[in-house]
């Protein structure tokens, strides 16, 4: 597991930029989705998991997982976000219970 840490004010420009050069997002797309509540910082988050697994950096048949409150414009559009990039976005609930039932596999091994 990789954890990369920017700040908003580091990470959203590179992002977005990018989605819009590559033609992975036009800006109407990224309007779209700012008035559907999903917020900046969400985003980025997004973009990041999407270009790290288009880049090799994660392999493409592994599962990119977004975790957040169930209460968040992310969680509500969360089968959009999903089709449209690819990453399984989890409430924190199920990210615990994974979490746990991979602990659970390495001690019976």
């Amino acid at each position: 597991t990789e954890i990369y840490t920017l700040s908003l004010h580091d990470a959203l420009p590179i992002w977005l930029l990018r989605a819009f050069l590559e033609g992975d997002m036009t800006e109407e797309e990224w309007l779209a989705w700012k008035a559907k509540g999903v917020c900046e910082f969400e985003f980025s988050v997004i973009l990041l998991a999407y270009y790290s697994k288009k880049d090799g950096k994660v392999d493409k048949d592994e599962e990119l997982a977004v975790v957040t409150n169930e209460n968040t414009p992310l969680w509500e559009h969360r089968l959009a976000l999903d089709k449209r990039f690819g990453l399984h976005i989890m409430s924190i609930e199920e990210a615990n219970q994974r979490m746990l039932a991979e602990i659970d596999k390495e001690r019976l091994k």
